[in-house]
């Protein structure tokens, strides 16, 4: 019986003819230890909504070559909420069932109104130093709303001098308006350094509920912020909200699940932990992949074989060099994958 082997570089929501060699291959390598470039759809789905053709997953620039399973993504902006916006928009409400791919990445931030009302609970989990993190929490919301409570007893008196400046000066009581300007002048001052601290008393506290957060264990049943409020705490850089910022954490969990869904049963491996060491020529190191599985033949792509493919490495261990034979079925072509799991009954057929 004949072993094929194929290996493609991780995508970001493929298209069909990815899906289609993933199937017809016996063992399906994830080539995830090679070259990232920023050009290519290791980052970006082809993905058309409004003037936009494409979703790019941001990642960080680095002065060396950087491999696709090191590459790290750039969170310094809540581009998931964008994402997911656009799918639920191109898709409809059923493309919220990846959304917890994306929020996988970042931590589960409670709101502070679920650690006020589920303080035992969370107390109950979080174990002993979870809970002096806790009591930092509300140590300092505690001070943050009364400093906000006397803030605001303090505005409204200002506004109400304000209403009674505009009466006087209506009714051309010019003195009394004068010292009711001073007066307001004198809860402005009173107010600048009080408005400073309820900023440090914020941040103070949204940095103490990150740092909960890491001691909260997954499911539990309290009130997280969602993905896009987490850009908003005071005083926390974003990578303190990050939990996991590879992007291959991100593209093959949702590559899985694509094969799932489109009812691929081959065997899943990422080169990266395939104990193959890169003899620094692709086709060598293909070679030697597909030998690792005891591969009786190679599974290319069409323009793979033309542009870089040398058979040479492969004849030496007796392996074979098929070309993926493929056309699609679906009437849009070779589209994007997720436009066939949102319309087709069974998109596993599209892919045969």
């Amino acid at each position: 019986m004949v072993t094929t082997v194929t290996a493609y570089q991780p995508r970001y929501f493929p298209r069909l003819h990815y899906l289609a060699r993933a199937q017809q291959a016996d063992v399906f390598i994830i080539y995830d230890d090679v070259e990232f470039s920023r050009r290519s759809r290791q980052h970006r789905a082809a993905i058309s909504v409004g003037e936009s053709d494409w979703l790019t997953i941001p990642v960080e620039h680095s002065g060396t070559k950087t491999r696709i399973c090191d590459a790290t993504i750039d969170m310094s902006t809540p581009w998931m909420s964008e994402h997911i916006e656009t799918l639920v928009h191109k898709y409809g409400p059923r493309a919220y069932a990846f959304e917890p791919f994306f929020e996988s990445l970042l931590l589960s931030v409670p709101t502070i109104e679920a650690v006020r009302e589920s303080t035992k609970l969370l107390r109950d989990v979080v174990g002993q130093e979870g809970s002096s993190v806790l009591d930092e929490v509300l140590k300092h919301d505690s001070a943050l709303q009364d400093s906000e409570h006397k803030v605001s007893n303090l505005q409204l008196k200002k506004e109400a001098l304000g209403n009674q400046i505009s009466v006087a000066r209506s009714e051309g009581r010019e003195r009394d308006a004068a010292n009711l300007v001073d007066s307001v002048r004198a809860l402005a001052e009173r107010l600048d350094p009080m408005e400073h601290q309820i900023n440090v008393r914020r941040r103070q506290r949204d940095q103490a509920l990150v740092e909960l957060a890491e001691y909260i264990p997954a499911n539990t049943d309290v009130e997280v912020l969602p993905p896009e409020s987490l850009w908003d705490l005071t005083g926390v850089e974003p990578a303190k909200v990050v939990s996991s910022e590879l992007l291959v954490d991100l593209t093959i969990p949702l590559l899985e699940e694509l094969f799932e869904r489109f009812e691929i049963d081959s065997k899943v491996v990422r080169s990266s932990h395939v104990d193959v060491e890169h003899p620094g020529d692709p086709s060598e190191y293909l070679a030697e992949l597909t030998a690792a599985f005891d591969g009786d033949s190679y599974l290319s792509g069409k323009t793979g074989y033309e542009n870089y493919v040398d058979e040479a490495p492969f004849t030496a261990q007796n392996i074979d060099v098929e070309i993926q034979d493929w056309e699609p079925t679906w009437e849009g072509g070779n589209v994007c994958a997720l436009d066939v799991i949102f319309s087709a009954d069974d998109p596993s057929q599209f892919i045969r």
